[in-house]
Parts: C-alpha cells; sequence; structure tokens
C-alpha cells in the first residue's frame, strides 16, 4: 500500500559567515540530515520511499549564487563538518542514492526567507532506522548568514 508522507529536516549553521567554496558541505557544524516523518508516523528499517519533490527555505535572502545539492543516502558515512569539501568516494558508491539540484530565490520587497522547489525528482530511499540521511552541498562559492538557518522538506511516497 502507498501512503504520501513528507519529511522534513533543519538545521542552524555555526555563528559565522566564513565563505562556502563550490563542493562544501553546508550543516550545523557536524552533523549529516536525517530526515523523519512530519506526521510522526513511525517506519520500520528497510523500508523503500520514493522521493518525489524537494524545498529548501532558509531565512535569509542573500541568494547570490545560492545554489545547492541535497545528496541523498540511505546507508550510514562519516559526517562532512560544516566548511569542508564533499568528496565522492568510490567506496560509498552503494550509498549515494540520488540528488537533487536546488537554486535560491526570493520573493518581492518585504520577503525573509530565500526558497528553491524542485519537482520529479524520482530517487527512491530505504531506512536505515525510522530516517534516512543526506548531505546539503554548496554547488558554487556562496556567503552565508551567521546562524542562517536552513530547512528541508521531501514529499515521499512510501512504497508498499
Amino acid at each position: 500500500m502507498e501512503k504520501n508522507v513528507i519529511f522534513i529536516a533543519g538545521f542552524t549553521r555555526p555563528n559565522n559567515s566564513t565563505p562556502y567554496a563550490a563542493e562544501d558541505a553546508v550543516n550545523d557544524g557536524t552533523n549529516r540530515l536525517s530526515f523523519v516523518p512530519y506526521d510522526g508516523i513511525t517506519l520500520a528499517p528497510g523500508i523503500s520511499i520514493l522521493v518525489k519533490t524537494v524545498r529548501l527555505v532558509t531565512d535569509s535572502t542573500t541568494t547570490t549564487n545560492g545554489s545547492f545539492r541535497l545528496m541523498l543516502t540511505d546507508k550510514t558515512q562519516t559526517a562532512i563538518a560544516d566548511n569542508a569539501q564533499q568528496t565522492l568516494l568510490y567506496t560509498n558508491k552503494d550509498k549515494r542514492v540520488g540528488y537533487a539540484d536546488l537554486s535560491l530565490s526570493t520573493g518581492g520587497t518585504g520577503s525573509d526567507c530565500a526558497e528553491s522547489f524542485v519537482s520529479g525528482v524520482d530517487v527512491i530511499v530505504k531506512t536505515q532506522e525510522s530516517t534516512f540521511t543526506g548531505d546539503l552541498i554548496a554547488k558554487a562559492a556562496y556567503v552565508p548568514a551567521a546562524n542562517q538557518n536552513f530547512y528541508i522538506e521531501l514529499g515521499c511516497i512510501i512504497l508498499g
């Protein structure tokens, strides 16, 4: 039986405005993203989830070069420190299951955030426990705000 579920993850980046280079990890300092069901449902390990949409929102309106890649994984990998280069390792080939590219934009005058929405992602992940993981990677040099907040929402289908 298939069921539509929203998974969410969020973090506050460190209290600095150190610029990111292309391919740098963007996170709370040390942790990978952990996606949990929004509606509090409990999932067993090994459940297949089809990610259909990705929404990225940040509380900063600075969007110059605000392009990111959300890399989705369904097996544990070593966390990448914030602002450290993300490296693609052949030994992790079975852990990376797909990604979505996102470019931030704002609305009109008075906007207090920037966001990106991508549909048609079509990536299947399997839960490790009741969650699955990912990494947010800067795809271009980007100057963040200190304590900048990021929120990621995935529109998914739990496959029966």
